[in-house]
């Protein structure tokens, strides 16, 4: 269902139905119900790719490890914007920084996926919320939220 509704919120701010505020908004809202499922079900899980949250005791993935108590890069690249969504004309719904090099990218909800493509492209494997207020990190390699 979050799934459809996720489909459909970006459908129309393709089309030019919604206002992209409101679909920003949309998202944090979809993210969040999305994120408190997950947790529920984290202990039904019987996938070896299915998410993993890191704060379960023995369920934090090597990358997530190694970033313990690690000062975060200081990024090169704008704070506040992905770069190639402004290159490609698109727009973002919300921001990703890499761990390892501070590229801030748009997330899996935004047309670009633009954090993943980065990962893709270097192995890079942890990213955080670029969003005001959230800390959450997520490993690309292991699946894992932390």
């Amino acid at each position: 269902m979050l799934l459809a509704e996720r489909e459909a919120v970006l459908a129309a701010r393709s089309n030019g139905t919604a206002d992209d505020e409101i679909v920003r908004r949309v998202i944090m809202v979809l993210d969040v119900e999305e994120a408190m499922l997950d947790r529920q079900s984290d202990q039904q899980l019987d996938r070896q790719d299915d998410l993993v949250v890191a704060n379960e005791p023995g369920r934090i993935c090597e990358h997530l490890e190694k970033l313990i108590g690690m000062a975060e890069p200081t990024t090169a690249v704008t704070a506040g914007q992905c770069d190639a969504c402004l290159a490609d004309g698109t727009k973002w719904v919300s921001l990703r920084m890499c761990l390892e090099c501070g590229n801030v990218a748009c997330c899996d909800s935004s047309n670009g996926r633009h954090a993943e493509r980065h990962h893709h492209e270097t192995g890079h494997p942890v990213v955080r919320s670029a969003q005001p207020g959230e800390a959450w990190r997520w490993c690309y390699a292991d699946r894992t939220l932390g």
